[in-house]
């Protein structure tokens, strides 16, 4: 995955949204954490950034992902697909 050019408060967005679909299905599989830490060294998530991401609201961060360009945008669709087929 490419790096998204994400500022501080897109990247605890990113973050919420992607621990979240995570979370989705309630098993949490090694491969979709090997992604989860993937996404997160390559666009310099730090770990206060990930507490913070799930002190934000889901809505907040959609909210704030959605002002994103469509480049941008079209980046995090691809991760998160990528992300939820990442466990087969």
């Amino acid at each position: 995955m490419d790096k998204l050019r994400l500022d501080r408060t897109q990247k605890i967005a990113f973050s919420r949204i992607i621990s979240d679909l995570i979370e989705a299905d309630f098993i949490v599989e090694e491969s979709e954490m090997d992604f989860f830490e993937e996404i997160v060294d390559e666009n310099s998530i730090s770990e206060p950034m990930l507490v913070e991401a799930k002190k934000m609201d889901l809505a907040k961060a959609v909210s704030i992902l959605k002002e994103l360009d469509e480049e941008r945008r079209k980046k995090i669709i691809e991760c998160l697909k990528d992300l939820a087929l990442s466990d087969g």
